[in-house]
């Protein structure tokens, strides 16, 4: 059993000669840059959505104005056409797809006060999985980076381990111990990269 240990520890030992604080940084800086490639990736996509929907957003701001709930599906309808034309001069044609599903659910589109047969969001909620990927990847930051930072804690444990059994002297085992320090410091870089990562995507 205590050979087993030993080699758990060289083995540790040798992994953290290889997984020093320059490769916690470079880990850190490639879980950035990924995070940011998705958010500029995401807000192209999103783009053209988003144009269509402040137009939209615009033409309903009698609406908004508007004093009590009649008042407000009279200017509702009265800002139809122009929030359709909005829509459907979009460049997403997912937008445009939910939007012509929900022109079929309007009883009576000229009628004073539109009303439909069903709910709006049951069309434009699909819309939402689009982002879900960016979910995915806030999840998977965050565990590349605990992952690198347990190993790295654990492969310092194991190096200084190794280089206190083998100490002659107190000097030595406090440079051992002030290495561990400093070492498990930076590795905690991918953690912070990693959680920070996932806040922004989310």
């Amino acid at each position: 059993m205590a050979s087993i240990d030993k080699l758990v520890v060289y083995l540790l030992a040798l992994l953290n000669r290889g997984y020093t604080p320059s490769v916690a940084l470079l880990l850190s800086a490639l879980m950035v840059a990924g995070t940011g490639y998705l958010v500029w990736r995401r807000s192209r996509e999103a783009a053209p959505t988003l144009k269509a929907l402040a137009a939209a957003n615009k033409s309903l701001e009698a609406v908004r104005g508007a004093e009590g709930a009649d008042a407000a599906r009279t200017a509702l309808a009265a800002a139809y056409q122009d929030v359709a034309a909005a829509i459907l001069n979009s460049d997403d044609p997912a937008l445009r797809h939910a939007w012509d599903e929900f022109e079929e659910s309007i009883i009576d589109p000229a009628a004073p006060q539109l009303s439909s047969s069903v709910h709006a969001g049951e069309f434009f909620e699909p819309l939402i999985e689009r982002s879900r990927g960016l979910f995915f990847w806030a999840n998977i930051m965050v565990a590349i980076g605990l992952v690198f930072t347990f190993l790295g804690i654990m492969a310092a444990l194991g190096n200084t381990a190794l280089a206190i059994s083998a100490a002659g002297d107190a000097a030595t085992m406090q440079k051992s111990l002030q290495d561990l320090l400093n070492v498990t410091a930076a590795k905690f870089m991918t953690s912070f990269a990693g959680v920070a990562a996932s806040i922004v995507l989310r």
